[in-house]
């Protein structure tokens, strides 16, 4: 019988996080937890979405059809919970994903005379969505506005290097890397637990 068995670690797509290929879906759990957050903001306006919240299915015989998101999540959950993960885990799972999702959806201004030169800032627009992403993330959120607009540099002549970053699109390529590297991270974890949970299985 099996005793038991492990899951090796595979390289995780992150990039498809962030840039969807056209009439494809990045990751199906994206849009399942874009479900749960329909009241507040419609799925394709989730900026990590987009135009891949109407991207459908092959059901096998040759037709495109709807995914049932609300329906595949509730299986979803129920075979987390075969996989050991209790309601508390799947919660701060679900929780970490949804905040990268909505930490998609805060864009940069550039602005100019600050003491350092050009500086950029947060659009006024996206602090809600800020707001969220900090609160189910758990970071504070100066903290996290002030990594997210700030550029980190080693130099062996002046050591550690910190400076504002100045242009729009540099602000949102350190945006995504958050994303994906907090994603990456969580993805990793899952791995270890299930590894955990099926290297202790009893056999019979």
């Amino acid at each position: 019988a099996v005793a038991g068995l492990k899951m090796e670690h595979y390289l995780l797509e992150r990039s498809r996080l962030v840039h969807v290929p056209d009439g494809e879906r990045n990751y199906h759990i994206i849009h399942m937890l874009a479900e749960e957050e329909k009241d507040t903001i419609s799925k394709e306006e989730f900026k990590y979405i987009g135009e891949a919240a109407w991207a459908q299915k092959n059901d096998g015989r040759g037709c495109k059809v709807e995914y049932d998101d609300e329906q595949d999540l509730r299986d979803f959950k129920a075979r987390m919970h075969r996989a050991g993960f209790d309601d508390a885990h799947q919660k701060e799972i679900f929780d970490t994903i949804k905040g990268v999702m909505y930490l998609g959806n805060v864009d940069f201004l550039h602005c100019e005379g600050g003491k350092d030169g050009d500086y950029v800032e947060i659009v006024p627009s996206s602090e809600k969505p800020l707001q969220k992403a900090c609160d189910l993330l758990q970071v504070n959120r100066e903290k996290f506005v002030f990594a997210l607009t700030h550029s980190v540099m080693e130099s062996k002549m002046e050591g550690t290097i910190i400076s504002p970053v100045t242009k729009v699109a540099d602000a949102g390529a350190n945006r995504d890397a958050v994303a994906k590297t907090i994603y990456s991270k969580l993805f990793d974890r899952i791995v270890a637990v299930m590894n955990e949970s099926m290297g202790n299985r009893q056999s019979y």
